[in-house]
């Protein structure tokens, strides 16, 4: 692994997802769970040491154990995957202390590629009294309606799906902004 600090790796999977419940357990490519897919991709950034999967549900916390994973189970009722990952660091705190940085991998997104693991790892490794980065990618003009995308404004703290700003419920844990290290402009 690469050699700056320790880097945990937290998926958080809830089983009642808003717009498609139980969608971590879907079968992809080769039939295998969609979980399964985030976690290898996690596994195999060259910066991560360990990978947890912070669930509410048996079903996804076996498929992330059987793809590599350490599976924590948390509450239900948690808000937020930034909430889900904290429960699962503080349930763990044995793994927490020995991190350096930890990046929280979206759960829905079979598709990450290590190098953007490896990115976010690097960029808190780099800026040590960084709390937070997010990564993010210029967002296509043709998908800045879209919810299901999120956007990122990258100036003052704010984090949306919607058309910016918005104020989607309580502030807190759950309802905290976004800040990115450098740069400028809406991205996604």
């Amino acid at each position: 692994a690469w050699g700056m600090g320790r880097v945990i790796a937290v998926i958080p999977s809830r089983f009642a997802s808003t717009r498609l419940p139980g969608k971590a357990l879907l079968p992809m490519l080769g039939g295998e769970p969609m979980i399964a897919h985030v976690v290898r991709a996690a596994l195999a950034a060259s910066t991560v040491q360990r990978v947890l999967v912070a669930t509410d549900h048996e079903g996804i916390a076996a498929a992330a154990e059987k793809a590599g994973a350490e599976a924590v189970m948390t509450d239900s009722a948690l808000p937020s995957g930034t909430d889900r990952v904290a429960a699962a660091l503080r349930l763990r705190a044995d793994v927490a202390a020995t991190a350096d940085v930890v990046v929280n991998v979206q759960g829905d997104e079979p598709l990450v590629e290590p190098s953007a693991i490896d990115a976010s790892a690097r960029l808190l490794l780099s800026h040590p009294t960084a709390d937070i980065a997010t990564l993010s990618t210029p967002l296509p003009a043709a998908l800045l309606l879209d919810p299901s995308k999120v956007k990122v404004v990258c100036g003052p703290p704010l984090h949306s799906e919607g058309l910016l700003p918005v104020s989607r419920g309580a502030a807190g844990p759950s309802g905290g902004g976004a800040e990115r290290v450098g740069g400028e402009g809406a991205t996604s």
